[in-house]
């Protein structure tokens, strides 16, 4: 569906100061085959030694595919937040959200 796709999401206009944005980039967005519903993906080029260490590492991403995740759902009007995966690269390795 797209590569280095922009992301420009406003704040919550509710909220009391400055207006703010998030700015940033998605690595990749592509249509998954069996669901038809994109999927959002980030790479990663942190080295891990182990399978628990990435997971702790993707918690720690998490804030910033939410801001994806919320993104994407409201420019595509989708009912529910797309999936989002990491990739991994040096470990070879995809870590999927829910």
């Amino acid at each position: 569906m797209g590569r280095e796709v922009p992301v420009l999401l406003a704040n919550d206009p509710d909220e009391p100061g400055a207006l703010a944005c998030t700015v940033g980039a998605i690595d990749l967005i592509y249509r998954d085959e069996q669901t038809g519903l994109p999927v959002i993906v980030d790479y990663k080029t942190d080295e891990l030694p182990d399978a628990a260490a990435i997971d702790r590492r993707a918690q720690a991403y998490l804030p910033q595919i939410g801001v994806y995740q919320q993104a994407v759902q409201g420019a595509l009007g989708l009912a529910d937040p797309p999936a989002a995966e990491l990739w991994f690269l040096q470990a070879d390795r995809v870590w999927r959200t829910s």
